[in-house]
């Protein structure tokens, strides 16, 4: 099997009783998303991860959405993508976008600006763990400071919490 089209499967214990149990992860290696398209859950939806050949960041493409230099992403059933992005070429954040919907919410934001960085300073990127209803993701406050090499340390290590989620994706 192609490793760029495998795809890590996670059984979560998450409560709203009619979404399914199962997230699927899109694959990593080395902070770097794996190239490919991958398919929602319920096959309805599908995002594409690419590489830009200009500036080498991994863009995103679900529908007619394209995100630029995303570090993490996962589906959420039955057709939500929730994705993390980098400050350096993208608007930091952790951003839900529901398929049935069209529409992206951002579920954390950026907390930090600079001059360099007007959209924020923050790096943000899904860990690929899940905790019943828990997402982890590593999170940096400056871009400038952050080492590749030490970021899957604890101490970076923050949990985003999905049970306020409704079944289009936004907050309660």
């Amino acid at each position: 099997m192609k490793f760029g089209r495998l795809l890590l499967l996670c059984i979560l214990a998450w409560q709203p009783a009619s979404i399914a149990q199962i997230h699927i992860v899109i694959p990593r290696v080395r902070h770097t998303l794996v190239p490919g398209v991958y398919k929602s859950p319920d096959g309805s939806c599908s995002a594409t991860v690419s590489v830009n050949l200009m500036g080498g960041q991994t863009e995103l493409k679900v529908a007619n959405h394209l995100v630029s230099d995303v570090t993490g992403a996962l589906w959420i059933p039955p057709h939500d993508l929730i994705y993390s992005v980098s400050p350096v070429y993208g608007m930091p954040g952790i951003y839900l976008y529901s398929c049935r919907s069209a529409k992206t919410h951002m579920l954390v934001a950026p907390k930090h600006r600079t001059g360099p960085y007007p959209d924020g300073t923050d790096y943000f990127e899904l860990s690929g763990g899940q905790q019943g209803s828990k997402l982890f993701y590593y999170y940096v406050p400056d871009v400038q400071h952050l080492n590749l090499k030490e970021l899957e340390n604890k101490v970076y290590l923050r949990v985003l919490d999905l049970t306020s989620l409704t079944h289009e994706g936004t907050k309660n």
